[in-house]
């Protein structure tokens, strides 16, 4: 189970690091917008690991 847990949040690590290179490449062409993408998925990945964790 451990094992599982560490590759979702390895994939999760690379997918964030992928999205923040992206974001500071197009931050100057589109700062809000890109901003409140992030935020919203920020609050759903937070939401998600709340969720799991309760259960």
């Amino acid at each position: 189970m451990k094992w599982v847990l560490g590759l979702k949040s390895y994939k999760i690590k690379n997918v964030l690091a992928y999205f923040c290179a992206t974001m500071d490449r197009y931050a100057f062409g589109c700062v809000f917008p890109m901003a409140s993408i992030y935020g919203f998925c920020v609050v759903i990945i937070i939401s998600t690991l709340q969720t799991r964790i309760t259960q």
